[in-house]
């Protein structure tokens, strides 16, 4: 039995199925230690926590390549604190990120990138997540799967349905960047990075005041979805 609720945003009507009401069970802003993330994988030294006033979350994000760039032959994990996700249904991932990865030239695919993979049984097993919407590239060299590569340009938002991992107790969610051995194909004075700030797990309805116009209107939908998933 879940609790329903009308929402009404930029014209729209839905009725959401949520596990409560404001339920944000994780968030990070890496604005003071402890964080809730640890890095796992190769260059360490490559990671950290600095200031960022373009961030919309801001003044401070974590960074991947703050020494000029991020090194090549990178396999490195950001691995958020363990959830339990086993209390109701309906929990989302949300991020905001901002980052420069090296791309196929003609933009058809990505050498390196960045993914988010989750274990439902505290690290023994991990599979890829797909965004809603899918990833901005559908094939990254590095991976051999999809994900982030090229540009954001600006502050993007990540947005997961964490349904697949719903049911259990111990589950970890981590974001992997990987490079290749060179960045030839970058543009002269390519300083790639990612950066990622505003890090959340909850319900829709916790989450729709960090989510900007116009993906709110793809929660809703989301939402509606998993409502018709649940009434079959």
């Amino acid at each position: 039995m879940c609790n329903t609720r009308l929402l009404v945003t930029m014209g729209a009507i839905a009725t959401l199925c949520s596990t409560g009401w404001g339920s944000i069970i994780f968030e990070e802003k890496f604005e003071g230690a402890p964080f809730k993330v640890m890095v796992d994988g190769s260059n360490v030294s490559d990671w950290g926590v600095v200031e960022d006033s373009t961030s919309p979350e801001g003044p401070h994000v974590a960074k991947f390549g703050i020494n000029g760039g991020y090194p090549n032959n990178a396999n490195t994990f950001l691995v958020m604190d363990k959830v339990d996700l086993s209390a109701g249904a309906g929990w989302l991932l949300a991020f905001r990120h901002h980052y420069n990865i090296e791309k196929d030239p003609e933009g058809n695919f990505g050498y390196d990138g960045l993914r988010v993979v989750g274990s439902p049984d505290d690290g023994a097993n991990w599979h890829l997540l797909t965004p809603v919407g899918g990833y901005p590239f559908s094939y990254v060299n590095v991976f051999d799967t999809g994900g982030y590569s090229g540009e954001s340009n600006t502050w993007a938002l990540g947005l997961f349905d964490l349904s697949a991992l719903q049911e259990s107790n111990q589950v970890l969610v981590a974001f992997q960047f990987a490079s290749d051995s060179d960045n030839s194909t970058a543009p002269p004075g390519f300083e790639g990075f990612w950066s990622v700030d505003g890090i959340r797990i909850g319900d829709r309805i916790s989450l729709l005041p960090y989510i900007p116009e116009p993906a709110t209107l793809s929660l809703l939908a989301l939402g509606g979805l998993m409502a018709l998933r649940r009434r079959r």
